[in-house]
């Protein structure tokens, strides 16, 4: 089944390493960046609202360079039919950011919801893995 797993290594200072995994049709790809916990909730709670209006985008990066920074991106939109999902996921190389791995995977609002309660659960220490699955 495909799948986004994102994964956190806490820290006390509120910044973590995130981690994303990613296995999409012949596409499997790892990443990792540092970033603010908040950034895990703020993105939970956007993906609350039903129907998804906008495209909801979570990204990190070290903010080198416009546009050449993202070092992890997870982006969902509605597609097609009605309850039908797209979480594109990019993932580039911590080292060597030119290498990077974009692709996508459909999902639904019933993943959706179970992906944000383990994003908000992660960030208030209740686990440390938070799955979005094909559907």
């Amino acid at each position: 089944m495909e799948h986004l797993i994102i994964e956190v290594e806490r820290d006390d200072d509120g910044v973590w390493r995130i981690r994303f995994h990613v296995e999409a049709g012949p596409f499997i790809g790892d990443g990792s960046c540092w970033g603010a916990s908040e950034s895990l909730d703020e993105f939970a709670t956007v993906l609350g609202g039903h129907p998804l209006r906008n495209v909801a985008t979570l990204t990190f990066g070290y903010g080198e360079l416009p546009n050449k920074d993202v070092r992890l991106q997870l982006t969902i939109r509605p597609i097609g039919a009605v309850g039908r999902l797209e979480a594109r996921v990019e993932i580039a190389d911590d080292h060597d950011p030119s290498c990077r791995l974009t692709t996508k995977l459909g999902t639904t609002y019933a993943s959706l919801d179970r992906f944000a309660s383990e994003l908000r659960g992660m960030v208030r220490g209740n686990g440390d893995q938070a799955r979005l699955v094909s559907g």
